[in-house]
Parts: C-alpha cells; structure tokens; sequence
C-alpha cells in the first residue's frame, strides 16, 4: 500500500486533517486510528476527562519520564524536554 500522507489518530484533528488533503483527489492518505468505541460515557462529559487520566481499560497508562536537557539551558526548556520525553509503560 502507498500513500502520500500516514495519519496516526483519527480524533478530530486527525480527521479534519485527513478530510482536507483529500480533497485534493490526487492525494493518497492512510489514517491510522488505535482505540476502540468510545462506548463510556465519561468520554463525552468534559468534566469526565480527569477521571480517564488513569482509567485502566481507556488508557494505555503511559508515564513521561525525563531526558537530559542541554548543560546550561533555561529552566523553561528542561521542564519543556522532561514533558516532551519519551512515554514508556507503568503496566
């Protein structure tokens, strides 16, 4: 299979990103798309998404952990590159 564009979460920026470049009819796009039914109802209620934080079925319980910032950076940009680090697996 080939495309032009791989799209990776079919959640509401990823299908409004796969909409538009397809309007192009030339334009092959793949999306890609992991979760299930959203079947619970704390998935609809804003005040619900704390609650999803750490849900064990609805979550793949995955955890920030820091990397290494640049010797000498801002402490902006080490708290941005704890953040931004790779997630691993708490299960």
């Amino acid at each position: 299979m080939q495309a032009d564009y791989v799209i990776v979460g079919a959640g509401s920026a990823g299908c409004v990103l796969a909409n538009r470049l397809t309007e192009d009819l030339t334009t092959r796009v793949i999306l890609i798309e992991a979760g299930g039914r959203d079947w619970n109802p704390l998935i609809h209620i804003p005040a619900g998404f704390m609650k999803l934080l750490d849900h064990p079925t609805l979550t793949w319980a995955l955890r920030p952990r820091p990397i290494p910032a640049p010797t000498g950076a801002p402490s902006l940009i080490r708290a941005a590159a704890y953040w931004a680090g790779p997630a691993r697996s708490t299960g």
